[in-house]
């Protein structure tokens, strides 16, 4: 990426809040399984964005249509991923706490 006048970002959270900091973005891709799309992630896509997600066990391309709203459609085939965890908190990674050495 360097080679390309880029660099990478490595963003620890909650994805299901997205990261505003940087958007509005043209693709968000999301390589958990979605049972909801949440809706922090459609209103940081630009207005000619979309999501691709998989959603249930189908893979779902999502397109913003308003502030709130989206529509899309399934694609092709399945898609079996890890579920997107929920914290309780407010985004903020929590580590837990080392095992006692014995």
């Amino acid at each position: 990426m360097a080679s390309t006048g880029h660099r990478s970002v490595v963003v620890t959270g909650d994805g299901a809040f997205g990261w505003p900091d940087r958007a509005p973005y043209d693709r968000i891709i999301a390589t958990c399984r979605l049972d909801t799309v949440p809706p922090a992630l459609i209103q940081q896509l630009t207005d000619t964005g979309f999501l691709l997600a998989p959603l249930g066990n189908a893979l779902a391309r999502i397109h913003r249509t308003g502030e709130r709203t989206a529509q899309g459609r399934y694609l092709p085939g399945g898609a079996f991923f890890m579920p997107l965890r929920r914290s309780l908190g407010d985004g903020i990674p929590h580590r837990r706490p080392r095992p006692a050495h014995r």
